[in-house]
This record gives structure tokens, C-alpha cells and sequence, in this order.
């Protein structure tokens, strides 16, 4: 019997046949569609491709759309350039190049947004696994940046499951509308000022400082029953408005105008999902990956930095922005925790991300495990009780800032250290 050809295999097969066939195939763009099937692309018509279309027709297996189906050219297709020019085409050398179609996902393998010339600085709280701590994270380092006198914008951006609007602003306080009516009042063109200004909130926490932390939450006050509604549809891409990446980009943007923002700080949703990429490596934020040592979190940011990987270019635009945060740090033996935490992300980035130790460029983009300054050097977030209850709008405070201090004193040095940097 006939052994099945599995989806890893198929794509080794393809890549093998289009590198074996270069003479004959030229430049070629393999497609691989939602099913995880194979077509090539070529900018040319070629001849007499039956014989090679029989072949790789037989070493893809389920993987194959038919015989007939696996060539194409330019001439042929509706929309060539949203294959030739897609953004996310990933060069694997020799003239060819992949395009992946997938459902989700594909922001991690797109290329940075261009920038405005002026705007805020952005900071990313994410974390590959839900539950380490983002929300406190980010009301603290929130009130350390407006005791600072900072006008400082929180994006409420894990929409599935939001959380941050609640830590920041009580129920009398939210706005009228979040982020999820930005987007269907944007997909009919209605996105207007109006809007924009019952998006935000100013959030108590800043009660005292010289600052402000004002707050777009996930979801408003109004039509809270049909959140779920509006969810399921701000991940279209309605003609003339852009892909999800840009629609958010020019929220932010518009946001950061208005509200003459000094710092955004964006709550991004956990796991290996769109919004999580364009947080993470489209929108120019130095990014606080989350951590805790456990198996489960090193294998799934494995699976994530082992995507960055098969595009190293692109790597690079975001690469120096990412530091890991050990976050919980438990009580007792937490020396030897960070060690065991921090040599765990040395192992990851030096396989992934990090240039090779014996690199020429002086300028190789690579670091001592026992660096300090380095991505994978953890900055500890010690856990202590009372923050497991913590409402840090709540009056009378249930964390004393000598609390709070000691549990994220480390953290706020370092955002001190970055802005001085930056």
C-alpha cells in the first residue's frame, strides 16, 4: 500500500522539485492554499509542462489540486500581483519564493507598518500564554509614567478576553464605545471624530500624578449585548479599507493625535494569533514577551520563534525590540529560578533569532548568556499575594506603593532605562 504524504513532507517535496526543475520552471512563487495544497506561479507562460506537472503531481499526494491545477501563470490569473507582490512572500532562494494562505497567522511573516514621523512611544505586554500577569503589568507601569507627568493611552487589544479596560476603569467610568465599534463603524466609513472622542476614557489611577492615563477599552457601555456581533467581524477586510494590520495602525494613529499621547501601551491579545502579531511586530513597539519557566511556555514560544525564523530579513526590523519578562516570580529561591528562566530564553533566542556566535559582521546581532542587556536577560516581576486581588483603581488601595514597588520596581527601572535610550 501506498504510504500517505503528510503536510510537512509535501512541502519539503514541493520546494525539492521547484530547486530541481529551476531550468526549466525560472522564477517561481509556490502557493500553498488553506487546505495546505501546492501551485506554482510564474510570471511567464511556460511549454510543455505535462511531464512535470505528472511528477510533482505524484510526489504531493492529498497535497496536490490535480494534475491540471498545479501550474499557473500570470496571464492566467484574475489578481496576479496579490500572489507576485504579496507582501508575505517568503524567499527560499534560487528564485523562489513561498506564499502561504493561511486563515489566521499570517501577520507574523508580514513586514513592519511604515511609521509616522511623529508619534508616541509604543510598549507591547504579551505573553504566549494566558494568566502571567499583563494587567497588573500594565496599570503599573501606567501609574509610574504619569507620576512622571506622562500623557500615557492604554489599548485594551485582547478582544476575545478583555481585561485591562476592567483593571483601569471602573464601570461608571468606561466610554461609550471600544475598540470592536472602531472597527464596524470603520468598515461602512464611519469611523469619524465624533467616535474617536467616545472611544477614551481617563482612568483613576492617575489620581495625584502630573499625568494622565486615559483608556480604550475592548468594548463600550453601549451595545455590550452584541459585542460578540461586532467581534466576529472586525476581521474582514472591507474593499478600499485596508487589512486588519492597517485599520488598526490608523486607530492608533488617530488616537495618539488627539489624545497628544507621550506613551501607548498595548494589551495584546496571548497566543500565536493576528492581533498578537501585528502588536508584537508590525506597529514599531518594543515588545515585553511574558514568561514563566515552565515546558509549556517554552514549547509554544518555540513554535512562534520558529516561525520568525524562515524569514530572518524580516526578523531583523523587530528582533532588538523583544525582551523577555520573568513574570511571577515565586517567593522562595528566585535566583535560581531566574538562572534556570534566563538560560532557558538564552537556548531560544540562540537558536531563533540570535546571529551566529562566530559571526564576522561586527555588528552581529548576538549576546552572552549571562548578559544583562541582552533580549533574553529576564526583567523579574516578583509575585506576592496581594496582588492576586489587586483592584488598582479601587479606593482605599488594596497594594501599598511600597508593595507594588516590590513587586515591579525592576520593571519600572527598566522602562526608565528604555525611555532614556529612546
Amino acid at each position: 500500500m501506498t504510504s500517505k504524504v503528510r503536510f510537512d513532507d509535501a512541502f519539503e517535496r514541493a520546494v525539492e522539485f521547484a530547486h530541481a526543475h529551476r531550468s526549466k520552471l525560472g522564477p517561481t512563487v509556490i502557493v500553498r492554499d488553506l487546505l495546505g495544497r501546492f501551485r506554482f506561479a510564474f510570471e511567464e507562460e511556460l511549454d510543455d509542462t505535462a511531464a512535470l506537472a505528472a511528477e510533482l503531481h505524484a510526489q504531493l499526494g492529498a497535497f496536490s489540486p490535480g494534475q491540471s491545477q498545479l501550474f499557473m501563470s500570470r496571464s492566467e490569473m484574475l489578481a496576479p500581483d496579490a500572489i507576485f507582490s504579496a507582501p508575505e512572500l517568503h524567499d527560499l532562494g534560487g528564485e523562489v519564493r513561498l506564499l502561504e494562505r493561511w486563515v489566521t497567522g499570517s501577520d507574523w511573516l508580514r513586514p513592519p507598518l511604515p511609521q509616522p514621523s511623529v508619534k508616541a512611544e509604543r510598549i507591547t505586554f504579551f505573553g504566549i500564554k494566558g494568566g502571567v500577569g499583563r494587567s497588573s503589568a500594565i496599570a503599573a507601569v501606567s501609574r509610574h509614567l504619569a507620576e512622571q507627568g506622562k500623557r500615557v493611552v492604554v489599548f485594551d487589544l485582547d478582544l476575545e478576553s478583555p481585561g485591562v479596560t476592567a483593571s483601569l476603569l471602573p464601570s461608571a467610568s468606561r466610554p461609550t464605545y471600544g475598540i470592536v465599534d472602531w472597527f464596524v463603524e470603520d468598515d461602512v466609513g464611519q469611523a469619524d471624530e465624533n467616535l474617536l472622542r467616545d472611544l477614551v476614557a481617563t482612568s483613576p489611577l492617575a489620581a495625584g500624578t502630573t499625568g494622565e492615563i486615559r483608556v480604550v477599552p475592548a468594548g463600550g457601555t453601549r451595545g455590550s449585548e452584541s459585542y460578540t456581533s461586532k467581534l466576529a467581524r472586525i476581521y474582514s477586510s472591507p474593499p478600499g479599507r485596508g487589512d486588519l494590520a492597517a485599520r488598526l495602525a490608523r486607530l492608533l494613529e488617530a488616537v495618539e493625535h488627539s489624545e497628544r499621547a507621550d506613551y501607548v501601551l498595548l494589551d495584546s491579545r496571548a497566543g500565536i494569533h493576528d492581533l498578537a502579531a501585528i502588536a508584537v511586530t508590525r506597529l514599531g513597539a518594543t515588545s515585553l514577551l511574558f514568561a514563566i519557566d515552565t515546558p509549556q511556555t517554552w514549547l509554544a514560544y518555540g513554535y512562534l520563534f520558529a516561525t520568525w525564523q524562515r524569514d530572518p530579513a524580516r526578523v531583523r526590523h523587530f528582533r532588538d525590540h523583544l525582551r523577555i519578562i520573568a513574570a511571577q516570580v515565586p517567593e522562595t529561591g528566585r535566583e535560581l529560578y531566574l538562572e534556570r528562566l534566563r538560560d532557558h530564553a538564552s537556548a531560544l533566542f540562540e537558536e531563533y533569532l540570535y546571529d551566529p556566535a562566530d559571526a564576522d559582521d561586527s555588528d552581529a546581532f548576538n549576546f552572552d548568556v549571562s548578559d544583562r542587556d541582552a533580549p533574553h536577560s529576564p526583567v523579574p516581576i516578583y509575585w506576592r499575594r496581594e496582588l492576586q486581588d489587586w483592584d488598582p483603581t479601587r479606593e482605599p488601595a488594596t497594594v501599598t506603593p511600597e508593595q507594588a514597588s516590590a513587586a515591579f520596581g525592576e520593571l519600572l527601572q527598566y522602562i526608565d532605562q528604555w525611555t532614556a535610550e529612546s
